[in-house]
Protein backbone atom coordinates (compact mmCIF):
# COMPACT_ATOMS: atom_id res chain seq x y z
CA UNK A 1 0.00 0.00 0.00
CA UNK A 2 1.78 3.15 -1.15
CA UNK A 3 -0.72 5.94 -0.71
CA UNK A 4 -2.58 6.57 2.52
CA UNK A 5 -6.34 6.38 2.14
CA UNK A 6 -8.30 9.41 3.24
CA UNK A 7 -10.31 9.32 6.43
CA UNK A 8 -13.46 9.10 4.32
CA UNK A 9 -12.50 5.67 2.96
CA UNK A 10 -14.26 2.63 4.36
CA UNK A 11 -12.38 -0.65 4.18
CA UNK A 12 -13.69 -4.17 4.80
CA UNK A 13 -11.02 -6.82 5.48
CA UNK A 14 -12.09 -10.45 5.77
CA UNK A 15 -10.08 -12.74 8.02
CA UNK A 16 -8.79 -9.86 10.14
CA UNK A 17 -8.46 -11.66 13.47
CA UNK A 18 -4.82 -12.63 12.89
CA UNK A 19 -1.94 -12.73 10.42
CA UNK A 20 -1.96 -10.83 7.14
CA UNK A 21 -5.59 -9.78 7.52
CA UNK A 22 -5.04 -8.28 10.95
CA UNK A 23 -1.89 -6.47 9.83
CA UNK A 24 -3.65 -5.15 6.71
CA UNK A 25 -6.67 -3.93 8.69
CA UNK A 26 -4.47 -2.18 11.27
CA UNK A 27 -2.38 -0.51 8.57
CA UNK A 28 -5.44 0.89 6.82
CA UNK A 29 -6.70 2.15 10.21
CA UNK A 30 -3.33 3.74 11.02
CA UNK A 31 -3.49 5.56 7.69
CA UNK A 32 -6.87 7.08 8.45
CA UNK A 33 -9.43 4.73 6.94
CA UNK A 34 -12.49 3.51 8.76
CA UNK A 35 -11.84 -0.21 8.88
CA UNK A 36 -14.14 -3.13 9.50
CA UNK A 37 -12.39 -6.45 10.06
CA UNK A 38 -14.11 -9.79 10.10
CA UNK A 39 -13.73 -12.98 12.07
CA UNK A 40 -15.81 -16.12 12.44
CA UNK A 41 -15.93 -15.47 16.19
CA UNK A 42 -17.39 -12.36 17.77
CA UNK A 43 -14.42 -10.23 18.82
CA UNK A 44 -14.01 -6.78 20.31
CA UNK A 45 -12.63 -3.91 18.27
CA UNK A 46 -8.87 -4.10 17.79
CA UNK A 47 -6.31 -1.37 17.06
CA UNK A 48 -8.78 1.00 15.41
CA UNK A 49 -10.48 -1.85 13.57
CA UNK A 50 -14.20 -2.37 14.11
CA UNK A 51 -14.66 -6.15 14.21
CA UNK A 52 -17.73 -7.77 12.65
CA UNK A 53 -18.63 -11.44 12.76
CA UNK A 54 -18.60 -13.20 9.38
CA UNK A 55 -18.58 -16.77 8.14
CA UNK A 56 -17.80 -16.50 4.43
CA UNK A 57 -19.23 -19.99 3.88
CA UNK A 58 -22.72 -18.64 4.56
CA UNK A 59 -24.73 -16.39 2.22
CA UNK A 60 -26.79 -15.22 5.21
CA UNK A 61 -23.71 -14.35 7.27
CA UNK A 62 -22.21 -12.43 4.34
CA UNK A 63 -25.44 -10.49 3.84
CA UNK A 64 -25.69 -9.64 7.54
CA UNK A 65 -22.06 -8.54 7.72
CA UNK A 66 -22.21 -6.33 4.64
CA UNK A 67 -25.56 -4.85 5.76
CA UNK A 68 -24.06 -4.07 9.18
CA UNK A 69 -21.07 -2.29 7.60
CA UNK A 70 -23.31 -0.37 5.20
CA UNK A 71 -25.60 0.67 8.09
CA UNK A 72 -22.62 1.98 10.07
CA UNK A 73 -20.56 3.52 7.26
CA UNK A 74 -22.86 4.06 4.28
CA UNK A 75 -20.61 2.36 1.75
CA UNK A 76 -17.53 0.23 1.24
CA UNK A 77 -14.66 1.74 -0.73
CA UNK A 78 -12.15 -1.09 -0.44
CA UNK A 79 -12.77 -4.81 0.02
CA UNK A 80 -9.80 -6.96 0.99
CA UNK A 81 -10.71 -10.64 0.55
CA UNK A 82 -8.18 -12.22 2.88
CA UNK A 83 -10.06 -14.97 4.75
CA UNK A 84 -8.90 -18.45 3.88
CA UNK A 85 -8.03 -21.88 5.17
CA UNK A 86 -4.94 -23.99 4.73
CA UNK A 87 -5.25 -27.64 3.75
CA UNK A 88 -2.46 -30.15 3.97
CA UNK A 89 -2.84 -33.64 2.63
CA UNK A 90 -2.36 -35.46 -0.61
CA UNK A 91 -5.24 -34.91 -3.00
CA UNK A 92 -5.88 -38.61 -3.54
CA UNK A 93 -6.15 -39.15 0.22
CA UNK A 94 -8.48 -36.22 0.87
CA UNK A 95 -12.21 -36.84 1.14
CA UNK A 96 -14.27 -34.99 -1.45
CA UNK A 97 -16.16 -33.17 1.33
CA UNK A 98 -12.85 -31.85 2.69
CA UNK A 99 -11.78 -30.73 -0.78
CA UNK A 100 -15.10 -28.95 -1.27
CA UNK A 101 -14.71 -27.24 2.11
CA UNK A 102 -11.33 -25.78 1.05
CA UNK A 103 -12.84 -24.36 -2.14
CA UNK A 104 -15.93 -23.15 -0.27
CA UNK A 105 -13.75 -20.87 1.84
CA UNK A 106 -10.79 -19.98 -0.39
CA UNK A 107 -12.68 -19.48 -3.65
CA UNK A 108 -16.45 -19.36 -3.18
CA UNK A 109 -16.18 -17.38 0.06
CA UNK A 110 -14.35 -14.66 -1.83
CA UNK A 111 -17.00 -14.80 -4.57
CA UNK A 112 -19.80 -14.48 -1.98
CA UNK A 113 -18.33 -11.41 -0.30
CA UNK A 114 -17.45 -9.77 -3.62
CA UNK A 115 -20.99 -10.36 -4.92
CA UNK A 116 -22.38 -8.65 -1.80
CA UNK A 117 -20.08 -5.61 -1.98
CA UNK A 118 -19.68 -5.00 -5.72
CA UNK A 119 -23.19 -3.67 -6.49
CA UNK A 120 -22.66 -0.74 -4.10
CA UNK A 121 -19.28 0.03 -5.64
CA UNK A 122 -20.77 -0.06 -9.11
CA UNK A 123 -23.66 2.20 -8.07
CA UNK A 124 -21.16 4.75 -6.70
CA UNK A 125 -18.83 4.14 -9.68
CA UNK A 126 -15.86 3.69 -7.37
CA UNK A 127 -14.16 1.08 -5.24
CA UNK A 128 -11.42 -1.49 -5.13
CA UNK A 129 -11.48 -5.24 -4.58
CA UNK A 130 -8.22 -6.84 -3.46
CA UNK A 131 -7.95 -10.63 -3.34
CA UNK A 132 -5.16 -11.99 -1.17
CA UNK A 133 -3.65 -15.03 -2.83
CA UNK A 134 -0.75 -17.31 -2.23
CA UNK A 135 2.48 -18.27 -3.93
CA UNK A 136 0.98 -21.77 -3.83
CA UNK A 137 -1.28 -20.68 -6.71
CA UNK A 138 1.77 -20.82 -8.98
CA UNK A 139 4.19 -23.12 -7.13
CA UNK A 140 2.35 -25.78 -5.19
CA UNK A 141 4.17 -27.86 -2.61
CA UNK A 142 3.74 -31.62 -2.13
CA UNK A 143 0.73 -32.25 0.08
CA UNK A 144 -0.84 -28.87 -0.69
CA UNK A 145 -2.53 -29.71 -3.99
CA UNK A 146 -6.07 -28.76 -3.00
CA UNK A 147 -4.97 -25.59 -1.22
CA UNK A 148 -2.88 -24.64 -4.27
CA UNK A 149 -5.78 -25.43 -6.60
CA UNK A 150 -8.17 -23.23 -4.59
CA UNK A 151 -5.70 -20.34 -4.64
CA UNK A 152 -5.03 -20.85 -8.35
CA UNK A 153 -8.77 -20.68 -9.03
CA UNK A 154 -8.87 -17.38 -7.15
CA UNK A 155 -5.87 -16.03 -9.07
CA UNK A 156 -7.42 -16.82 -12.42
Amino acid sequence: MTAAPSASRTVLVTGASSGIGQATARLFAERGARVFGTSRRALGDDGGVEMVQLDIRSEESVRQCVDRVLDRAGGIDVLVNNAGVMHEGFAEETALTDAQAVFDVNFFGTVRVTHAVLPGMRARRQGHVINVGSLAAWVGEPGEGLYAASKAALAR
